[in-house]
């Protein structure tokens, strides 16, 4: 790779999904945009000497440098996060996403498991979901409730909170209801079992996975809940951690806060609150509410600083 190739910071371009269930405040549109995907494999990058290639494309093309050896070394030359937005309008299907062991045999060869961490921007003060089933559900329980149509009565129900982080591990039967946004890292699949769609009328797009939502399902399956931290100046904390990613809240405001790749892994900054300004020696963007850039592995030192007032950012990577 050439030296004016090595583009330090890569702007992402959102992409908006359609889903039944989806809201308003992502985008004004009829049917809805339930989800915004801001950094994934198929991310088209915005400007520089990238502009318009895909992070798959540029994956190929200079591994350890977009990457890093810590990835590599895990997941290959792929990039193996997904964030995304979700804006709820109304109750997502009732889901279980499969283990890595589990996507091989239900789903395929070299399939990937689904973990994945929530945390909510804004909620209504009604909003609620449900995840994990009771204490004491057997396994023989939970698949005649899923065959029959009532697994609902099993789920624990989950009260939303702005500021919260949930942790979802794969094999957690979970479902979100109306008057939520909030972000989502998980692990780069879709591999999702619907168990139940609110009596929604059948279509192509949406089946039913009775079957392999059994298989899937750990009724031991628990969220693991974060409550909004208490944040002063410029500071930071992890709100989630799995074998798959790490998620740190980042609060930037009195003085710019300072991070670096160590050239061991990417880093996807995500602006959630407030208008930042991201910047190395070399290079610099700024960013609005919602907006990401990855941080390639082979940059080191780089700073964020608020543009105005104060900005929360969250930053999702690969654990060493």
């Amino acid at each position: 790779m050439t030296a004016d190739l090595a583009a330090p910071l890569l702007r992402l371009a959102p992409q908006h999904r359609v889903r039944v269930w989806g809201g308003q405040r992502l985008a004004t549109a009829d049917p809805p945009i339930g989800e915004a995907w801001v950094a994934y494999d198929g991310s088209v990058v915005v400007g520089g000497p990238w502009d318009g290639i895909t992070l798959e494309r540029v994956a190929e093309a200079a591994p350890e440098w977009l990457l890093g050896p810590d990835v590599i070394g895990r997941a290959g030359v792929r990039v193996p996060l997904l964030v995304k937005f979700l804006d709820t309008g109304d109750w997502l299907s009732v889901q279980v996403h499969p283990t890595d062991a589990d996507a091989e045999r239900l789903v395929g060869p070299g399939e990937l498991g689904k973990t994945e961490a929530w945390h909510v921007i804004e909620a209504d003060p009604a909003s609620v979901g449900r995840v994990g089933v009771h204490r004491g559900t057997t396994a023989e329980t939970l698949a005649s409730a899923i065959r029959n149509g009532n697994v609902l009565d099993l789920l624990v129900p989950h009260a939303f909170q702005p500021g919260q982080t949930v942790l979802v591990p794969a094999g957690t039967l979970h479902t979100i209801g109306p008057g939520v946004l909030l972000y989502e890292v998980q692990q780069a699949s879709d591999a999702t079992f619907r168990a139940w769609d609110w009596d929604r009328p059948a279509a192509p797009d949406r089946p039913l996975h009775l079957e392999q939502a059994i298989a899937a399902a750990d009724v031991a399956g628990a969220m693991v809940v974060c409550p909004p931290p208490d944040l002063r100046g410029t500071a930071g904390t992890t709100v989630a951690r799995c074998d798959a990613f790490v998620l740190d809240l980042l609060q930037i405001e009195d003085v710019p806060l300072r991070g670096d790749t160590a050239g061991r892994s990417f880093k996807m900054l995500t602006v959630v609150g407030g208008r930042c300004r991201v910047a190395t020696d070399e290079a610099a963007v700024e960013l609005e509410a919602r907006e990401t850039v990855l941080v390639a592995a082979g940059t080191g030192p780089y700073r964020i600083a608020p543009l105005a007032g104060s900005a929360r950012v969250l930053r999702a990577s690969v654990p060493s």
